[in-house]
């Protein structure tokens, strides 16, 4: 049903597209040009003033995960040359006593176009101290993207368990160190000054609690409608096998949480109040986890607005859009799927080269949270190839399909929709689309991270 709902949806959207921008249909378009002659300028400014940032380190990162690195000069300005057209490209920034950050073409909705300059600019923000030290587990293993939470700062620990947090207010501030799977962490107060502004905590140890993860899918506001558990038997089906306790549940309605490690929000067709959404904000906030999977746009039994109210507080956002990949007569086939082989590199897609989505709304990075964007924390993941196009404007480029962001103590994982994990064989090909690709190694990292 879902399917042909969407056939009847995207007919009368094709046809409309087509008539009335007839020169940027992809068929007619330089999308596939081989053409590899952009050019992008990187800006790289003090965030406080704006003022340009000379010798700060520029990598650039390309589709097969190597890498340029070139500094600054003293306008504050790295380009790049030689750039595939339409491709998306990460650059991130290092500057002695500054905060790292990072952008993407993508995500900043810049096209590279050959034989042009595009331009991205990344601001940058002092450092004015920091805590640094390693993640281990009771048995000395080092422990991997456990949140480290100073003040209002953030950081993630790394695959060695080294962390480094850079922190923005040199006054007394506390310290929680959260992975899921284990107890919190609780460090106490610190005591940042002028005089003593970089602290190391040296190793810390955190208890595994030993129990099954317990993942609740969240029934309270009808997903997909009436047809939650059957739509989403593919996950479910797959979480079990994996060892992890899953259960479909009224979410709101449960009074101890402290036994439930995942909260999954696939597709709300209802609304959720302000209250409930603080309910789940603060489920998040101690160290949980929260994994929301929207729905393509025209899909009736998904309320965007529901969904992004619960994310927000992540600064991210699903549009109610449909992206596709090719554009032929059976929309109903093989144009619903997307191959999505552009990867950023994180915990959540390593070890994945490919993953298959069929028709998925995108999501992008919004301001909105209680803190301010940190790219260092708040990343879009997943990418279409540059074919792609969003079929209601044809807007052609590359648009996300999943990101991961924080919420103080606990992690948000956004996928744009429910297609990758289901059991459906959306392009005949004889295979569950959870089971194409690397469908179901996403679905285990993303519990793991």
């Amino acid at each position: 049903m879902k399917n042909l709902l969407k056939i009847f949806i995207l007919l009368p959207l094709v046809l409309l597209s087509c008539e009335s921008n007839p020169v940027n249909n992809p068929a007619n378009s330089s999308v596939n040009s081989n053409s590899s002659n952009g050019t992008l300028i990187v800006s790289v400014k003090d965030g406080s003033n704006q003022n340009p940032l000379s010798n700060a380190g520029a990598k650039i990162t390309f589709a097969d995960n190597t890498f340029k690195i070139i500094k600054t000069d003293t306008n504050g300005i790295a380009t790049f040359t030689g750039l595939t057209e339409n491709n998306s490209y990460n650059v991130e920034v290092s500057a002695d006593g500054y905060i790292n950050n990072s952008a993407s073409t993508a995500s900043s909705n810049i096209s590279i176009k050959s034989n042009s300059n595009s331009s991205l600019t990344i601001n940058m923000y002092k450092s004015l101290g920091s805590f640094s030290g390693r993640v281990l587990s009771s048995s000395g293993q080092a422990i991997d993207n456990a949140v480290i939470k100073v003040g209002n700062d953030l950081s993630l620990s790394d695959s060695q368990g080294k962390f480094r947090v850079n922190i923005s207010s040199l006054t007394k501030q506390n310290v929680s160190i959260s992975k899921t799977g284990f107890n919190i962490y609780e460090y106490g107060s610190v005591d940042f000054n002028v005089n003593d502004k970089d602290k190391n905590s040296g190793d810390l140890g955190l208890n595994n609690l030993n129990v099954q993860k317990n993942i609740i899918f969240d029934t309270s506001k009808k997903p997909f409608g009436d047809d939650g558990v059957n739509a989403l038997l593919g996950i479910s089906q797959n979480l079990t096998s994996l060892g992890y306790k899953v259960s479909f549940e009224d979410f709101l309605g449960k009074s101890d949480l402290d036994k439930t490690d995942t909260l999954v929000i696939a597709s709300p067709s209802t609304d959720y109040s302000d209250s409930e959404v603080g309910k789940i904000n603060n489920f998040v906030k101690r160290g949980k986890k929260l994994i929301v999977i929207g729905e393509w746009g025209g899909y009736s039994h998904f309320n965007f607005s529901s969904a992004n109210k619960v994310i927000k507080q992540a600064n991210l956002k699903i549009n109610p859009d449909i992206i596709k990949e090719t554009l032929g007569t059976n929309i109903s086939g093989d144009d619903e799927k997307i191959i999505s082989n552009n990867l950023i590199p994180h915990f959540i897609t390593k070890d994945l080269t490919k993953l298959s989505f069929y028709s998925s709304a995108s999501i992008e990075i919004i301001n909105g949270g209680s803190k301010s964007i940190d790219n260092n924390t708040t990343k879009l993941l997943s990418f279409n190839s540059p074919k792609g196009f969003r079929i209601q404007a044809y807007n052609q480029g590359q648009f996300a399909f999943l990101a991961s962001s924080l919420i103080e103590l606990g992690k948000v994982i956004v996928i744009g929709d429910s297609s990758i994990f289901s059991l459906d064989d959306s392009d005949k090909s004889v295979k569950a689309n959870i089971d194409k690709n690397d469908n179901k190694k996403l679905i285990k990292n993303i519990i793991e991270w």
